[in-house]
């Protein structure tokens, strides 16, 4: 079937024809229609052949969904590789971020807040 599939797409691309693109189309949905109702037919029954068992019910959820932790990895910061540096980069990157931003913040804009501060005081 997939097979098939992959015949009518490279016939397709090889002839460029309207006709050729929609059968390929055609057959690739088609394909993927029952390649889904396969998988759903399959789960299903082994949701029904687990019944109460936990323990099985989990096994089919993990072959279902996977059972893997993406891993977020960062190999290199501003030019650095070792895995010390990058923690010391990101380490004073959020040391820096409060004095950064209050140096970015104009003059006037602090007076203001301190004179609004203080008439409510008053």
């Amino acid at each position: 079937m997939y097979k098939l599939r992959d015949n009518y797409k490279k016939k397709a691309q090889k002839t460029g024809l309207e006709t050729d693109k929609q059968t390929a189309k055609r057959v690739r949905n088609n394909v993927t229609q029952f390649s889904r109702t396969l998988k759903k037919t399959y789960f299903l029954a082994t949701f029904d052949e687990a019944g109460n068992d936990s323990k099985k019910l989990w096994k089919i959820l993990k072959q279902l969904f996977g059972n893997y932790r993406k891993k977020n990895e960062i190999n290199e910061i501003n030019g650095r590789y070792d895995q010390t540096e990058i923690a010391d980069e990101i380490n004073n990157f959020f040391a820096d971020i409060g004095p950064n931003l209050a140096n970015d913040i104009p003059d006037f804009l602090i007076e203001l807040v301190c004179f609004s501060r203080r008439l409510r005081l008053v």
